[in-house]
């Protein structure tokens, strides 16, 4: 329901432990509807006479729900009391065994069954760590009549932020789906290896930033919004948008080192990608400033605006150029993200002439990286 959001922006630490409680009270509840609509699910597949075998990893379902759903609200409560090692720790750990747990598994034939349980270990495993923390750290008894009152207190968040999630989650994945129905899967799975490959560092780094960014933001006088908000671009700017340029410029020859001839197109699809990567990258960690200016509503209009381009920018290619679908689908996250960029920064109070000091300190790593590229593709990789 989103309360987790709000555990940083609280009043004080006892309304921040509430919203904790609470968060994974309602994660409990809804793994366990879950759980027994699934359930439901496949007595009624039995019941018809229908092959029920297409539900056999559904029973992980709940338990991914929750251990994501609990560690995502871990991960603010620990933000907010500046415990960022402790995040980073877990989100390199579950990372890493997910990633083996999913690659093992391939290697001896479990296939679908160990990269569902790869995903689930590589969203959530670290909630038993924070947990366990967090215990330690000391939890006070609660009462359900004061969980009811934070829960209206802070019920801005289920109306407006729960609804924007699930369009922006929509409007990365019906797109994809719709692809899958109309393209060969095999352009599809180019485009899943292309995100995964260049999302997984980016997403690690720009997670971490925007929790250190939403927490002092929230902590902040509303005055130092601006100059916070441009040095978190300046840092990120500095620090990622040279490396995704040069990643987009090697992208084709370098997967075909890395992973064979045959997977050429996935490089070329980051190389369309890459302006989405970007400013995905710049946006993405400052996203929280909507919530920390209470504009959650201007979120919401912006995350439907997202769902809408990108699944028009699919079905527009179904009907003009359907074997331009993927560049259709970059084109329109492109869009957004630049959107996106413009609304965060602008509601933080963020100036045209901060934009221009931003360019100015960050212009020389950038152009760093655009040097190293053409050198590594132009004479390390000349021969591929």
């Amino acid at each position: 329901m989103r309360y987790e959001v709000a555990i940083p922006l609280a009043k004080c630490e006892e309304d921040a432990d509430d919203l904790l409680i609470l968060s994974i009270l309602i994660a409990f509840v809804v793994s366990v509807t879950t759980l027994l609509a699934l359930v439901c699910i496949e007595i009624g597949w039995i019941v018809f006479g229908y092959d029920s075998g297409q539900l056999d990893f559904f029973w992980l379902l709940p338990i991914g729900v929750f251990m994501s759903a609990m560690y995502s609200a871990l991960q603010f409560w620990y933000a907010r009391n500046n415990k960022f090692s402790s995040i980073s720790k877990t989100k390199i750990g579950q990372s890493i065994i997910g990633v083996s747990v999913q690659l093992l598994s391939g290697s001896l034939g479990f296939g679908a069954l160990g990269l569902v349980i790869g995903q689930i270990i590589n969203g959530g495993a670290g909630c038993i760590s924070l947990f366990t923390g967090w215990i330690r750290a000391g939890v006070r008894r609660f009462k359900i009549s004061k969980l009811s009152n934070i829960a209206f207190e802070y019920k801005s968040f289920p109306k407006l932020s729960v609804p924007e999630v699930l369009a922006n989650n929509g409007a990365t994945h019906f797109p994809i789906l719709i692809m899958v129905a109309m393209i060969d899967a095999k352009e599809v799975g180019f485009l899943f290896l292309a995100m995964r490959v260049v999302q997984a560092p980016m997403s690690f780094l720009g997670s971490a930033v925007s929790q250190v960014y939403h927490v002092t933001a929230a902590k902040d006088d509303k005055n130092r919004l601006a100059d916070l908000t441009a040095d978190t671009i300046k840092g990120l700017l500095k620090v990622g948008v040279g490396p995704l340029i040069f990643m987009a410029i090697i992208s084709p020859k370098l997967f075909v080192l890395i992973f064979g001839v045959e997977w050429l197109r996935a490089g070329e699809i980051v190389q369309w990608l890459s302006i989405w990567f970007i400013f995905q990258f710049l946006a993405s960690p400052i996203s929280t400033v909507m919530h920390v200016v209470g504009r959650q509503g201007m979120m919401l209009v912006l995350t439907s605006f997202g769902l809408i381009i990108r699944v028009g920018a699919v079905i527009i290619a179904s009907h003009i150029a359907i074997e331009h679908a993927v560049e259709f689908y970059a084109i329109a996250g492109a869009i957004f993200y630049m959107v996106c960029f413009v609304v965060f920064s602008s509601s933080a109070g963020v100036k045209i002439e901060n934009v221009r000091g931003i360019v100015k300190a960050a212009w020389f790593p950038v152009l760093m990286c655009l040097v190293m590229a053409f050198i590594v593709n132009e004479i390390l990789f000349k021969e591929i």
